[in-house]
């Protein structure tokens, strides 16, 4: 099942919170989890939706797998990435999606035609909500009573290995999967990887249930 976060691109409805974005957004979660998920529920969450899947305190959630996601540190934001991000979002086209989006694969990686594409439709017609700020450390903390999965790509710009494993095993006792072909766009390049690491946890999951 996914869900289409409200405030961002997609279908959901339009409404984004004004401030307290995170609690806003893991009680959002919470009340989808009550309403869709008869039991408990392994969630899986990228970039911002890891964020919401940490802040969500629901106690259906038997594990989470959070992918270079939000929440854990402050992104880093390259001189590579915002110069082509300006362009971008003033008139964008499907060319320069792409240049905006090359530093957040791999070296050698190519960026999807059909990515460049809805980035390129989502800045024609949504303002970015931004990156979250990192969530409490005392809320962290309280998520170690379930298991949590966190991964991020070797060379992804924003939460590149180096700033996330301290982060990970400092506030969720876990240590950190690192794919070694992927970026930041974890979900693009390496699907098969990102299948593998959700099999794993509902393994490890399967004898409370989920």
């Amino acid at each position: 099942m996914v869900l289409d976060v409200p405030g961002q691109p997609g279908l959901s409805a339009d409404i984004r919170p004004r401030r307290g974005r995170s609690a806003w957004y893991g009680q959002w979660l919470t009340e989808a989890l009550e309403q869709t998920v008869p039991g408990k529920a392994l969630v899986v969450g990228h970039s911002l939706g890891g964020a919401i899947v940490l802040a969500s305190a629901s106690p259906r959630i038997a594990g989470r797998i959070v992918l270079s996601s939000a929440g854990l540190v402050r992104l880093l934001l390259p001189p590579a990435v915002m110069v082509r991000t300006v362009p971008w979002l003033t008139r964008p086209t499907v060319p320069r999606t792409a240049r905006m989006l090359r530093p957040m694969v791999a070296p050698g990686g190519r960026v999807p035609d059909e990515l460049a594409e809805w980035m390129c439709l989502v800045a024609r017609c949504c303002h970015s909500s931004l990156a979250p700020p990192p969530l409490p450390p005392a809320l962290l903390a309280e998520r170690r009573t379930v298991p949590c999965l966190v991964a991020t790509g070797r060379y992804d710009v924003f939460l590149p290995p180096r700033r996330m494993g301290p982060a990970a095993q400092r506030h969720l006792g876990t240590r950190l999967h690192v794919l070694d072909g992927s970026g930041h766009l974890l979900l693009d390049e390496a699907p098969d990887e990102i299948v593998a690491l959700v099999e794993r946890a509902l393994a490890a999951s399967s004898g409370d249930g989920a």
